[in-house]
């Protein structure tokens, strides 16, 4: 009547033929200046994946703010700098383990250094399946900006509040943002600096955009946040942005 444990383990295997180098991008010298960093192409040998790790076909990779801002700081650890911090692909090889050979020839979202034509991945912490019907460059950007657009809805429910500014709205993130907060029923105000991009965050449902290039911006923000009792601002943009944020917040 005791119960069985019984030990299963997928053996290592691949869906295709993976070449013995590989090219990736790496940072030779950073800077502040973003046009004076340096980057290369380098010809490295291909990855293997160790047990329980898979080997990505990497299908594409986002630019966020995160990557140029490593372009600007010399790396502790020195030169080359592999780079990437996400992307989606195709699993093409598995260093054995029940999740690494599950994963096998599916297509996936990951964290790592997605900067390159193969990246290995962890499929219990940093590889996700991706839903069949989803093309494979859609996903991305699946981590870093859409956990950050839950971290700011959480972090505002915490603090109490049901609306909320956001500065920088026409961004990815900011596009997100919108999607998201229209599920939740969040009211949220979105600052944008130019009328081209009020009319493209209006076809994606939002309902408050205020563009700070009109010279009566602030009047209508002053409404809006009597109006729907806003209390809290997420800001992207820094400098006058913020103290002007401070200044009409109650």
């Amino acid at each position: 009547g005791g119960a069985a444990i019984v030990a299963y383990k997928r053996k290592a295997g691949a869906v295709e033929d993976v070449p013995p180098k590989m090219r990736r991008l790496v940072l030779v010298e950073a800077n502040k200046d973003l046009k004076q960093a340096r980057l290369e192409v380098q010809e490295v040998d291909t990855p293997k994946p160790r047990s329980g790790q898979v080997l990505v076909k990497v299908a594409a990779a986002p630019v966020n703010p995160s990557d140029d801002g490593a372009w600007r700081v010399p790396p502790k650890q020195g030169y080359p700098l592999p780079l990437g911090n996400e992307g989606c692909g195709t699993v093409v090889a598995s260093g054995g383990g029940l999740m690494a050979g599950r994963l096998l020839g599916k297509n996936v979202a990951f964290t790592g250094l997605s900067y390159a034509e193969y990246a290995i991945a962890d499929p219990m912490t940093s590889a996700f399946t991706l839903p069949p019907a989803l093309p494979v460059e859609d996903a991305c950007a699946f981590f870093i900006n859409p956990f950050t657009v839950v971290g700011i809805v959480d972090t505002l429910r915490a603090s109490g509040g049901r609306a909320m500014i956001h500065t920088g709205a026409a961004s990815q993130l900011g596009q997100m943002l919108v999607k998201y907060c229209k599920h939740e029923g969040v009211q949220l105000v979105n600052l944008v600096r130019r009328k081209e991009q009020v009319h493209a965050l209006r076809k994606l449902g939002a309902e408050h955009v205020v563009d700070t290039s009109d010279p009566e911006w602030k009047a209508r923000l002053g409404q809006l946040i009597s109006d729907l009792g806003v209390r809290h601002a997420f800001d992207c943009v820094a400098g006058e942005m913020s103290g002007d944020l401070l200044t009409m917040l109650p």
